[in-house]
Order: C-alpha cells, then sequence, then structure tokens
C-alpha cells in the first residue's frame, strides 16, 4: 500500500509539536470524572472529549482509500474489516466495588464525508511477506454504522496494581456505502458498581515509590486516588527464606548459586536506587519445586514475591542464557516462543506486572565483565545520549514507520537517518562508534542480525568501538533476540559489550502491529520521558494491550519481545545540566 499526498488533521485545534513534519493534536482526548452515589451503588460519570484525527490517502492495488489515525491510539484489527481508530481507557474503581454495567450516556457526534472508502485491515503477515488486503464485503457494501457501538466494557483487570474497568473506545466510526464518517465530539460514559463493604477506597499499586509504565498509563485525569507506595531508601537485603513476607526488594535477580558472587559489585551500585536482592535456583527448587519445571517453579516464586513482600519486586534481572534459567515456550499461533513474558505477566491475563530482563551469560567472569560494565555505563555522563540511530529495510512502509518515529523525537533528539538504500553498512558503524543514545531498527531480522542491504550482523560487531558510548538498541524485527540460537543477535551485543540493552523478538513476527508497537516505544520515550529500558519496553506493551487485548497478533507481539541487558540501564538524556 502506497501513500499518496499529505496527512490533514480534521477537527479541533492544533498543537505545537510534530511529526513527519505535520501538525499533531495535543490533548487529543481528555476525560474527567465524577462520582454519583446511591449508597451501595455508585455510578462514575467519564466525561471523554475528542479533538481530531489524521486523515491521509492511501493507494492499494491501483485502488485509492482514506485512512484514519489518532494520537495514542490504535485501530480495529479485525481482517477485512475498515481500518478505524480504537482507544482502550482505564478507569480506576474501588478494591471492594463489583462492576455491574458500561452505559454510554450523552454522546455528541459529527457527520464527516471521505472521498474514498477506509482502508481495510490487511491479511497477517510476518515481516518480509506482502501486505494483501482484502475487503470484507458484508462490510463494506453496508449501509450500516462500522463498528455499532461507540465504546464497549472489556474486562475488570489490575493494572500496575490497580483495579480498573478497562474500555474500548471507537471515536471514529464510518457507514461504507456513503462513505460517511461518525466522529465523536464529546460523550458521558457511565461506570456503574457495587460495594460490598461502606468503605470505597481506590485501589492502590503494590509497589513501587518510582512509579511505573503501567502506572504511567494510570496516570490520566480519571486516575484520580492513585498513588504509589512508598518503597522507602535503597539497600541491599540478603534473603534466607524466600517465603517471608517481611522480605523487601524493588530490583530482585534470580541466577544459579555459582553466578551469585559475580553480582555483588553490581548489586552494591544499584542498591544506591532501590532495594536490592538475589534469589538462586537452589533456593527456589528448595522452597517452591515440585513436580512442575523450573520455569514454572520461579513464577510462583515470583508471584509469592509479588502478593506476599512488604516491597514487592518491580525489576526482575533473570541472571544466566537458557541453559542455566530457563525461558518458557509458548506454543502461540504456530509458533513455538522462547517467551521470557511467562515471568513478567504474574496474573495470567498477558499483560506485564513487573519488568523482566536477562543478563545473557553462563560463566562466572562472563557475568562479572556483564555486570562491570553495566555499572561503567550508569557513571558515564552521555553527551551523547539525546543521539538516535534509526535504520529500517529499504520498503515504503518500514521507511514510513521510521519517519513517523523521527516525526515524533525530531524536537528532542539528534536524529541519524541511516535508510537501507540510503546509507552504508560502513556509514551505520561510523555513527554508532561516534555515539547514540539509542538505536531504532525497523524492518527484516534473522536470528544472526538485520536483514537490510545496510545491516548489522554478529560478525559485525567486532567494528564497532563504541565502549564508552553504548546505546539502548530497540530491533523491531523478526527474531533477533532468539534465545536459543548460539549466537543470537541481541544476546552479542550485551556479552560483546557493544549495548546496555536490546529489544527484541524470539521469532518471526507481525508487520502491522510491529508498527504500531515501535511508535509507542518512542511515544513513552519522547512524550513520557521515559529513560529506563524495562520501563521503555513495558511501555510499548502496555499500550498495545491496552489498545487491543483480545487480537491474537498483540498477544503474538508480547509473546515473542524480551530484553537482555540491564532493564535499569537509564540514558539521562533529560537530566538538567
Amino acid at each position: 500500500m502506497e501513500t499518496s499526498g499529505k496527512r490533514r488533521l480534521r477537527m479541533g485545534k492544533k498543537g505545537q509539536s510534530t511529526r513527519s513534519g505535520k501538525t499533531l493534536v495535543e490533548n487529543r482526548s481528555v476525560r474527567t470524572r465524577s462520582c454519583l452515589d446511591t449508597e451501595a451503588i455508585k455510578t462514575l460519570q467519564i466525561a471523554y472529549e475528542f479533538h481530531g484525527y489524521w486523515e491521509e490517502t492511501l493507494v492499494c492495488q491501483g485502488e485509492k482509500y482514506c485512512k484514519i489515525e489518532i494520537e495514542g491510539g490504535g485501530h480495529l484489527q479485525t481482517v477485512g474489516a475498515p481500518n478505524l481508530p480504537q482507544e482502550g481507557i482505564y478507569v480506576n474503581i474501588p478494591e471492594n466495588a463489583k462492576f455491574l454495567n458500561l452505559q454510554v450516556g450523552e454522546c455528541h457526534e459529527k457527520t464527516i464525508e471521505v472521498e474514498y472508502p477506509i482502508a481495510p485491515n490487511p491479511l497477517p503477515a510476518l515481516e518480509g511477506e506482502e501486505l494483501l488486503y482484502r475487503k470484507d464485503s458484508t462490510i463494506y457494501d453496508s449501509g450500516s454504522l462500522f463498528p455499532t457501538e461507540v465504546a464497549v466494557f472489556s474486562a475488570v483487570r489490575r493494572i500496575g496494581g490497580v483495579k480498573v474497568v478497562h474500555i474500548l473506545v471507537n471515536p471514529v466510526r464510518y457507514y461504507p456505502v456513503q462513505r460517511q464518517l461518525q466522529v465523536v465530539e464529546t460523550m458521558i460514559l457511565k461506570i456503574t458498581y457495587e460495594l460490598s463493604e461502606e468503605t470505597d477506597t481506590i485501589g492502590e499499586p503494590r509497589h513501587h515509590r518510582f512509579g511505573g509504565p503501567a502506572v504511567d498509563i494510570l496516570g490520566m485525569p480519571e486516575m484520580d486516588g492513585v498513588t504509589t507506595k512508598g518503597g522507602g531508601r535503597g539497600g541491599r537485603e540478603d534473603i534466607r527464606t524466600l517465603k517471608n513476607p517481611a522480605n523487601c526488594a524493588e530490583l530482585l535477580i534470580v541466577t544459579k548459586p555459582d553466578l551469585r558472587p559475580a553480582f555483588d559489585d553490581f548489586l552494591e551500585f544499584k542498591s544506591r536506587d532501590f532495594k536490592v536482592a538475589l534469589a538462586d535456583t537452589g533456593q527456589i527448587i528448595s522452597e517452591f519445586g515440585g513436580q512442575s519445571g523450573m520455569d514454572e517453579q520461579i513464577r510462583e516464586f515470583l508471584c509469592y514475591a509479588a502478593e506476599n513482600w512488604r516491597i514487592s519486586p518491580r525489576y526482575i534481572l533473570l541472571g544466566g542464557n537458557i541453559t542455566d534459567i530457563p525461558t518458557h515456550w509458548e506454543y502461540f499461533l504456530g509458533a513455538r516462543i522462547s517467551s521470557d513474558h511467562f515471568y513478567a505477566d504474574l496474573k495470567g491475563d498477558l499483560s506485564p506486572d513487573v519488568v523482566v530482563s536477562r543478563f545473557p551469560a553462563s560463566e562466572p567472569e562472563e557475568m562479572k565483565n556483564m555486570c562491570d560494565y553495566f555499572i561503567r555505563y550508569a557513571q558515564t555522563r552521555k553527551e551523547w545520549g539525546k543521539s538516535v540511530l534509526l535504520s529500517s529495510y529499504n520498503r515504503e512502509d518500514y521507511n514510513e514507520c521510521t519517519e513517523e518515529v523521527a516525526g515524533i523525537i525530531a524536537s528532542d533528539f539528534q536524529v541519524y537517518k541511516r535508510y537501507d538504500g540510503q546509507a552504508t553498512k560502513e556509514e551505520i558503524i561510523e555513527t554508532i562508534n561516534q555515539g547514540v543514545g539509542f538505536i531504532n531498527y525497523r524492518g527484516h531480522g534473522l536470528p544472526t542480525g538485520w536483514q537490510a542491504g545496510n545491516g548489522l550482523t554478529s560478525d559485525d560487531l567486532v567494528q564497532l568501538k563504541n565502549v564508552d558510548k553504548i546505546p539502548q538498541v530497540l530491533s523491531i524485527a523478526c527474531s533477533n533476540n532468539a534465545l536459543e540460537k548460539e549466537h543470537c543477535f541481541g544476546c552479542e551485543w550485551i556479552r560483546q559489550g557493544k549495548a546496555v540493552s536490546f529489544l527484541g523478538a524470539a521469532v518471526p513476527s507481525y508487520t502491522v502491529v510491529n508498527h504500531e508497537f515501535d511508535k509507542w516505544l518512542w511515544e513513552g520515550i519522547a512524550l513520557k520521558k521515559l529513560k529506563r529500558a524495562g520501563e521503555i519496553f513495558n511501555y510499548g506493551i502496555q499500550k498495545l494491550y491496552m489498545n487491543n487485548p483480545e487480537n491474537d497478533l498483540v498477544k503474538h507481539t508480547i509473546y515473542a519481545y524480551l530484553l537482555v541487558g540491564d532493564a535499569t540501564a537509564e540514558c539521562d538524556f533529560y537530566r538538567s545540566e
């Protein structure tokens, strides 16, 4: 599908920021909240105000289509259906509340004509496969409004320790035959719940004193009353018994017994900012062992710590290769996925509850060296931290996605564009060696490298001389973190000391969802000012989940992506002089 013409903003006032040279809407949707009480039955009223959307013309298989996007929202992903915006929102309710219903109250909409049909959702396509578009004639030949509902209840969830009602809003709906959009201007959402007790306490996250990606997403106007529980000052906990509710750890390392000493200096350094602790597999087997596999025993321990420790872990660092600390093999959509997400999703609802990363080393000396260079990174003043290298595979949709990222970050970062077909591999290496805070690759990938004409491979890493200027790497591509492969590309960046963190997929991944995921990561960095590698990762995952919780391609993406390196690594590009 090709882009034809520029985007234009429909409705609303224009903001000051730009994306790819185009004006964006600031604070696109606004929600305020009020509560109506009738003894035990309470109704929350959420005032939803919508300011506008982006519209552009696309050409697909010789036919012109209209594409609609909104700031902060995702899209309906039903194959063949119109690719319309969908926004997930969370509304917190008391711990003792039973959700009863969601109603749409007063709703003001306007009708807008569009010149071309709304673009359909493509067939599922892995990276490297052609995007094919086939309209669902039962929708496109109908004069009925699609989708029918302007807002629907998804589920009651627990996000960042907070009990929330998850609502999916469809602010732009479509009459296909008439080629008309029905666009929300304002509406009232009414959430009714029943209290089981007299108290009306708002749910509070169990952790942590720093806030976090889940809590950050909750930080919207309707989330009044949500605060993070203070964790006190940092320090190191010597945990002798795992099943002790008095235990405290914001940062928890899980490793095998012979690697414990390798983490001593790292834990001492991190204890300045976090309450830190270490648990080894010997302890876990002793207290949580049984008939289940080691992966399930580790997760059972993490669930216990999350529910019972006085300060529960926020960061879980897996100290070892998968032969030491096993990954979990997730079987989904025909794929066998090495999914460390298993250790982040402690409630079993797909949403990550903690940040998880892996230190890919098996020998004590190798692990000690890895920890030492993570410490050096944290101690380094990163004048180069506001530089970003962007690279993409030479295809229009990958370049367009990367240009979207460039637009998001243009006002905050020095951007170096090194796209396939426009720059050589040598230019990429030279740019990395001069120092960049982030590398973002968007395109095809293999277990051993980027599958672009100028893409790096594991064999090229020896040419990187960026020892004192290592980046966070966001590789939105297939298979770069295939942990079971001997020279896994992401792991080699960490083992050779060329990056402080590497985010990548364990298996072939899906193009359209990857495009959205990449932009959410950079929204977290540029707009939410997230700096730690793990927070950026979880923010992107949370946004995918928030906007499309039931879509199988989104679920696959959440299972597939994992982080190697130091999840607590912080690129201090916003630190004041």
